[in-house]
Formats: C-alpha cells, structure tokens, sequence
C-alpha cells in the first residue's frame, strides 16, 4: 500500500478482481466522464503537460467512439449518437 492509504504502489491502482467483459454506465455517468476527460485536459494543457493531454483525448477520443459506433449499445437500449453529438 502506498503512503497515502491508496493501495497503489507503481502509480497505477490495484484491481480488487477481474474485469468484466463490458462496462455499463448511464447516460449521465458516460457524459460526466467525458466532461471529466475534457475539464482534466484544458487543465493539463494550461500547466504545459502535452503528453499527459494527449493520453488524455486519445481516451476521449476513445470513449466517444464506444458510446457513438452503432451496434455498440447494450440489449433494450438505443444509440446515443443522435443524442451525444448535439
């Protein structure tokens, strides 16, 4: 365990268990995560770290891709494409 009581000890934190295979998020946890992306990014940009915005969008980027592919969305649900890039 880190010193700051984390469990983290190489800067990435530890998993509890295994992945599942998919993650399912509300409509609003996907947009707060995207808002999170972004906020996180221009804060980055401002202090001069390049690198670290860039993993950053490529993230975003990332993101926006799985909640706007057609085909993507889970069983009983509907494309948020319409909606998410209004």
């Amino acid at each position: 365990m880190s010193a700051n009581g984390s469990g983290a000890t190489d800067g990435r934190s530890e998993c509890a268990g295994p992945f599942s295979a998919r993650v399912h998020l509300t409509k609003g946890e996907a947009f707060d995560a995207c808002q999170a992306l972004a906020d996180a990014d221009r804060v980055l940009v401002a202090v001069g770290g390049m690198a670290e915005a860039d993993a950053l969008g490529d993230l975003f980027e990332l993101l926006e891709d799985r909640l706007t592919t057609p085909g993507q969305e889970s069983v009983g649900s509907y494309s948020m494409e319409r909606e998410f890039t209004q």
